[in-house]
């Protein structure tokens, strides 16, 4: 590595690529729209363009902002001081941003595009993911701890953009498909005939004994790009939502066995939550409710623990729907969850089959 390389983010340093002299980076005005390219010694600045999800979780229009890490590489060129730097880090954890759904993306420290070379772009979204960067021989290792908030709603997503520039008469925005890595826990809730009268109200529901906590971690050498892990930690865990207040509706089961009706708890994202697997006495729902039989004078309040039925993973863009009965007896019962997919194996839109 090059002893002293702030020489990658100054404006005025060059780099000797065969005998021509080229300025990598300046600092220049934020970009102001899609149709407007900077130029910098005849070279447009790197933009970046349209975002897409692989998931309804979070649609592309609802981002607004998201971080990338960018490297060039320069081939068998040397650096300035001689030494044989392969790569070079353009934008560390750059926030990347616009003002609403329909604005350009821009970001203040602008950098430009190099004829023939190639880059690559490690986007991540939400902002507030912190991820580290280390060099390694020829090659970078991004990793950061990612822990699922108390409420069990961050929707954590990726992306990658291995991008060579053949033709400098076209330079296109770099575009940015996002990756869901979070697995879709929900609940469907209903109550039979038997106690079709009672009143029943959700005020908190959530899950003990998962994992919190992940390591993400990927790796990037030249030529081979590999998708981000996340390694789940300690299974000591505990999420919650409180403050449902939802009135639970009456469900039916039809011939085949499948509820339909009911409510369906925590909307329609659920809880997302780190994949991992789910051991038979691991895991345990906890909900809270008030309910009222039809004969009694005033309603009752009740928190109970369950175990989740255990012997499978949740994995990552997939949907685990548990069906919870609210019986007559003051309890309720669980079933093995059903599995929604979220998908194609291709960026785009994902159709839920609910």
């Amino acid at each position: 590595m090059v002893a002293d390389h702030n020489w990658a983010y100054a404006p005025q340093k060059r780099i000797k690529m065969k005998g021509l002299m080229f300025i990598i980076f300046a600092t220049a005005a934020l970009l102001s729209s899609c149709d407007k390219v900077e130029m910098e010694n005849n070279a447009p600045a790197i933009r970046f363009g349209s975002v897409d999800t692989r998931a309804e979780v979070m649609g592309a229009d609802q981002i607004l902002g998201f971080n990338v890490f960018a490297e060039m590489n320069l081939g068998s060129d040397n650096a300035e001081d001689g030494s044989n730097l392969q790569w070079i880090p353009l934008l560390e954890g750059e926030r990347v941003y616009r003002s609403n759904s329909t604005s350009p993306f821009v970001y203040d420290n602008t950098r430009y595009w190099i004829n023939n070379r190639r880059y690559y772009f490690f986007g991540v979204y939400p902002e507030s993911v912190n991820v580290s960067r280390f060099g390694l021989d020829n090659g970078w290792i991004y990793s950061s701890t990612i822990e699922v908030p108390y409420a069990a709603d961050m929707d954590l997503m990726t992306a990658i953009s291995d991008v060579t520039v053949w033709d400098e008469t076209e330079f296109e925005a770099v575009k940015m498909n996002f990756k869901h890595h979070f697995a879709r826990v929900k609940f469907k809730i209903c109550k039979n005939s038997v106690n079709a009268e009672d009143t029943f109200t959700v005020t908190e529901i959530g899950i003990s004994g998962i994992s919190r906590s992940a390591n993400l971690i990927l790796m990037y050498r030249p030529g081979s790009a590999y998708a981000p892990t996340l390694s789940p930690n300690s299974d000591s865990g505990s999420v919650l939502r409180r403050n449902l207040n939802e009135e639970i509706a009456l469900g039916e089961w039809d011939a085949d066995n499948k509820l339909v009706g009911g409510t369906n708890l925590l909307d329609n994202n659920g809880l997302l939550l780190i994949p991992q697997d789910i051991s038979n006495g691991q895991a345990s729902l906890n909900i809270s409710f008030t309910f009222k039989q039809k004969q009694a004078a005033e309603a009752e309040y009740q928190t109970i623990s369950k175990p989740l039925p255990g012997g499978y993973a949740w994995e990552a863009n997939k949907t685990y729907v548990y069906t919870l009965e609210l019986k007559d007896d003051k309890n309720i019962y669980i079933s093995t969850p059903t599995v929604e997919g979220w998908g194609t194996p291709q960026p785009g839109g994902f159709i839920i089959i609910n």
